[in-house]
């Protein structure tokens, strides 16, 4: 409201604000809303809400820079680990794109791409993580694929490192937090 108020500025210095700040803030309180909504228990909740607030900064971070911070990628593992615990959920979900980095040596995948997998993997398990991670394919491609488009069509010079970290966290808040399961929905497509 004192963004919209102030009109984007300070109130005092009257320097201009990034509207990233309100709309963090937004889709964080609606984040927070959902999952009020669709957890159960207290101390699920709050480790949720932990891991919305650390995806958020990952998310933001990985936008602006296209790197996974550590630190909130510690505080995100540390919750996954209390919201389920699957260390084979971790090792599986992230080894088929362990292996495509090293074949292409980093250029194909992000390493802090495939720590969020293993983060995926270790709280939500081997196929709640799997189908976070497709799911979290599939919305970046529903995003980038026009982004890359509109770039080209209108020759402007766009940066091909499109940060993965923000898609992933979606899936995985997607299948967390509403008990979305691709396999399960590709077998009632199929069927």
């Amino acid at each position: 409201i004192s963004f919209i108020i102030q009109k984007g500025t300070c109130r005092h210095c009257h320097s201009k604000i990034s509207v990233q700040y309100p709309l963090v803030e937004c889709v964080t309180a609606l984040m927070f809303a959902i999952a009020a909504w669709n957890i159960h228990g207290i101390v699920h909740l709050i480790l949720w809400l932990v891991a919305i607030s650390a995806g958020m900064i990952i998310a933001v971070y990985d936008m602006r820079h296209k790197m996974i911070p550590v630190q909130p990628l510690i505080v995100l593992a540390v919750a996954s680990l209390l919201i389920g615990f699957h260390v084979v959920g971790a090792l599986l979900v992230a080894l088929p794109f362990l292996i495509l980095w090293f074949i292409s040596l980093g250029k194909w995948i992000g390493f802090g791409d495939i720590e969020i997998m293993a983060v995926i993997g270790l709280g939500l398990g081997i196929g709640k993580g799997f189908s976070a991670v497709i799911l979290g394919f599939w919305i970046a491609c529903l995003v980038m694929i026009p982004t890359i488009i509109y770039f080209k069509k209108k020759k402007k010079k766009y940066n091909p490192h499109i940060p993965f970290g923000p898609f992933l966290l979606v899936g995985m808040y997607i299948v967390g937090m509403w008990g979305v399961n691709i396999f399960t929905l590709i077998t009632k497509v199929i069927q």
